[in-house]
């Protein structure tokens, strides 16, 4: 196997774009999903003393979300004759994505993401470009219009996603 490309888990949707990018690429893959469970814990946190419960609940949100998107994607896989690995992590995403790219000799991320107008990168941030600073492989990012008016097709009415990538594709 030549390339291990890393998907990590941007909600359902933009995930399933992302892995559809992968399933189409030429050659050998190993591909992993990964879900990063954004709680970041440490013994002295007023977080940990005072609301648990609510870390415990985040926590849980989290797993079922995996799971659904790890069903969704290992059947999707499946159509295309290909197995995946599935993981879930915790921790700040940007870094734990990042640190899982590093530490397994992952050659490539590929994140799917939405469309976000400027203000909204500006105040919320992005995951995708959080991961593009810390990243030490290249990382695609597979942009999903949020509404009809913006889709970009084919000539055969299928829906093309943005291609974005940052180093060599």
């Amino acid at each position: 196997m030549g390339n291990s490309i890393l998907v990590p888990i941007n909600s359902i949707p933009p995930t399933i774009a992302a892995l559809n990018h992968v399933l189409t690429l030429e050659g050998s893959h190993e591909i992993t999903v990964l879900q990063v469970c954004p709680i970041i814990e440490r013994d002295d946190s007023i977080r940990q003393t005072v609301i648990p419960e609510a870390i415990d609940e985040q926590r849980e949100a989290s797993g079922q979300t995996a799971e659904q998107v790890f069903s969704k994607a290992t059947d999707y896989a499946a159509e295309h004759d290909v197995t995946l690995e599935t993981v879930i992590d915790s921790g700040h995403p940007a870094e734990r994505i990042s640190a899982y790219a590093a530490t397994n000799d992952i050659t490539r991320i590929v994140i799917g993401t939405q469309e976000q107008s400027l203000l909204s990168r500006i105040l919320r941030g992005s995951l995708p470009n959080a991961i593009m600073k810390r990243s030490s492989v290249p990382v695609t990012t597979i942009q999903t219009p949020t509404d009809e008016s913006s889709r970009r097709h084919d000539g055969t009415g299928q829906e093309r996603p943005l291609t974005f990538s940052r180093g060599i594709n």
